[in-house]
């Protein structure tokens, strides 16, 4: 009786703040109203990759994406109850939206023809999730995220079973779903600002508009809404700008509009998406995958959910006959499966973070992860990326392989550039939570990315960027870069960016007003690596340079040999090299314990100098591969575990 007394009291008042609260937003300051702040950007790209050589194959297609697809359901199926629910196999319990989401994974791997003996368990997840968002009982509370699952999935079986009478089961629990009772995101007197699970929850009700089951008054109100929280770039912010839920929200657009949506916004959020397809493309590293950074981040599905953006990005470029771009959207999809695959568990589902660590360690994993939603999300993405998949599109020349640019994205405080196979991303006033301030990623094409270095443990705890601290008088206490994040005056701006004589240069300066120092970083992306120089002005008796030096990913751990002011690390016959190249540097030194970061696990090393400059290097250890090659050779190796 309580439970009823609070959700009828809920929809009493939700009711209440949409006709009394309810005002239109000011969307002059939305971004699809402002210009495209990257467009020199895109077009000089296009140019490179006009003139770029081909590159080597990946051999990646749709049946790669399928057969993981398929894998993870057979994985799944396995631990759904009799009534249909998916069981989480570390906590025994149902999770979020797993069952709606396996219940369309196996919808869309029927319609590849695969999985036929798997339909009536989809079945039996659709009636369990449909009777449970009609009753407004989801599980963990996340019926925002149901109905984009379950109309898709019912639509797909409609197509192949018409006459099926569990579909007017179906269709009649869907058309009772009443937003103001199954959502928990959505606009109230309390609620101004929208996240991500509004994104789905609207995208499901379009969904459901289109086959007669529901009226656009929810999504018309809500995506309105939603386009302030667009940047002109064509990014999403969700709240504290992590990198993943930029991509996500738009993921779950993307998808939305590839059906009938011809809503009153759908020009706007085209607009959007299409300049967040190109970001997304400009921002991938040369390894495949997506820029680090804030709440979620080194989770599978972060890179995975880049394949379905990009195939529909493929066929939208090629049908305007832009097939520079298209080319660059197909092969960069395959440059992202490549990157995820290495996560696959021997049972065949993926792992939730990127490491080798047993799903009941949750290692790196958020409060909100789960092996069974995420696993589900992650193949069900890899389904969808199928279903999307235009095969007579070559790949061809990527821009983090083959162009050479900056992107300066402040609204995310991130600074990502990528030269011919080498990439950087730069965090520019982190989110110390979850990062530190100054250069978080190394990519480079043919490289393992986990050497990278790849990410960086919270400078909260443990400051340990590839980057200086500082200290004013001898034994005083050692100041780091990283730790100046969102809550500190810190001042950061791209100084310069330019490309000569093969390299390009890039100028980073960092102002803390409050103690008088002015850190000046110069970056020299080359072929074969990176050469940085820092200079820090103030009060400064001594630097220190710090590494994060990965050590393990729960399964592969590298070889490490430091000798003098030279430490290499390799794994699977690639090898990084970091080398303080100043004269006058103290011999590197490995400090304090292991640490655990979502990678698995790393160690700090460092190397102190007297004065206020330091130079250092960090080169691939294969350094006359060609850019491309060493990443169609490691796309062989892992295709062979799918």
């Amino acid at each position: 009786m309580q439970k009823i007394i609070r959700r009828v009291s809920r929809r009493v008042w939700n009711l209440a703040g949409e006709v009394m609260h309810y005002r239109k937003p000011d969307l002059s300051k939305a971004g699809y109203v402002r210009a495209f702040p990257h467009q020199h950007v895109v077009e000089t790209v296009r140019q490179q990759l006009a003139k770029s050589r081909p590159l080597s194959s990946t051999k990646v297609s749709k049946e790669d994406y399928l057969s993981v697809a398929e894998s993870t359901a057979r994985f799944f199926v396995e631990h759904q109850r009799e009534s249909g629910e998916i069981i989480d196999p570390v906590d025994q319990v149902e999770h979020q939206y797993s069952t709606a989401c396996f219940a369309l994974l196996v919808a869309l791997l029927h319609k590849q023809d695969r999985a036929s003996d798997l339909v009536g368990y989809a079945w039996n997840a659709l009636l369990a999730a449909s009777n449970a968002i009609c009753q407004n009982c989801a599980t963990d509370n996340h019926g925002d995220f149901f109905l984009f699952n379950i109309v898709q999935a019912v639509n797909i079986l409609r197509e192949i079973y018409p006459s099926d009478i569990r579909i007017g089961v179906i269709d009649g629990r869907i058309r009772k779903v009443t937003g103001t009772d199954a959502y928990r995101c959505i606009l109230t007197p309390q609620r101004r600002h929208l996240n991500n699970w509004n994104v789905v929850a609207s995208c499901g009700e379009v969904l459901r508009e289109e086959v007669g089951l529901g009226n656009g008054s929810f999504h018309n109100r809500h995506l309105e809404h939603q386009l302030l929280n667009f940047t002109e770039d064509g990014m999403y912010i969700d709240p504290n700008a992590p990198m993943i839920y930029d991509l996500f929200s738009r993921f779950f657009l993307e998808v939305t509009l590839q059906g009938q949506y011809a809503g009153r916004h759908r020009d706007a959020i085209n607009l959007m998406l299409e300049r967040g397809e190109l970001m997304s493309l400009l921002m991938q590293s040369p390894a495949g995958v997506l820029p680090s950074g804030g709440e979620a981040k080194q989770h599978t599905w972060g890179d995975i959910q880049q394949i379905p953006v990009f195939e529909i990005a493929a066929r939208r470029f090629e049908s305007r006959g832009d097939h520079v771009y298209a080319k660059a959207f197909k092969r960069s999809a395959h440059l992202a499966f490549a990157a995820a695959i290495r996560w696959k568990r021997p049972s065949g589902d993926l792992h939730v973070v990127k490491n080798h660590m047993q799903p009941e360690n949750r290692h790196g994993y958020e409060a909100y992860s789960h092996h069974s939603q995420y696993s589900l999300l992650s193949a069900t993405m890899l389904a969808l990326a199928a279903d999307f998949s235009d095969e007579s599109i070559d790949e061809g020349p990527t821009p983090c392989e083959a162009g050479s640019y900056t992107l300066d994205i402040p609204a995310f405080h991130k600074v990502i550039a990528n030269h011919h196979g080498t990439g950087i991303v730069i965090d520019t006033k982190a989110d110390t939570r979850y990062d530190g301030t100054g250069l978080l990623r190394v990519h480079q094409a043919g490289g393992d990315p986990i050497l990278g270095p790849n990410d960086v443990p919270p400078a909260d705890d443990y400051p340990m960027n590839i980057g200086v601290a500082w200290r004013e008088f001898p034994g005083g206490d050692w100041v780091h870069l990283a730790s100046h994040g969102q809550h500190t005056d810190i001042k950061t701006k791209l100084a310069a960016s330019d490309s000569t004589d093969g390299t390009r240069t890039i100028t980073m300066v960092y102002t803390i007003p409050s103690s008088g120092h002015t850190i000046t970083e110069r970056y020299e992306l080359a072929l074969t690596g990176v050469n940085v120089s820092i200079n820090v002005d103030g009060a400064v008796d001594a630097l220190t340079l710090t590494y994060p030096c990965h050590i393990s990913d729960g399964k592969l751990f590298p070889q490490i040999l430091i000798e003098g002011t030279v430490l290499q690390t390799s794994i699977d016959g690639t090898m990084r090299t970091f080398c303080v190249t100043s004269p006058g540097a103290a011999p590197l030194a490995i400090q304090g314990e292991k640490i655990a970061y979502q990678n698995g696990f790393v160690q700090c090393v460092t190397s102190t100098i007297p004065g206020r400059a330091i130079q250092y290097s960090l080169m691939e250890g294969s350094l006359s591969a060609p850019a491309g090659f060493g990443v169609g050779r490691a796309v062989n190796q892992l295709s062979n575990n799918i």
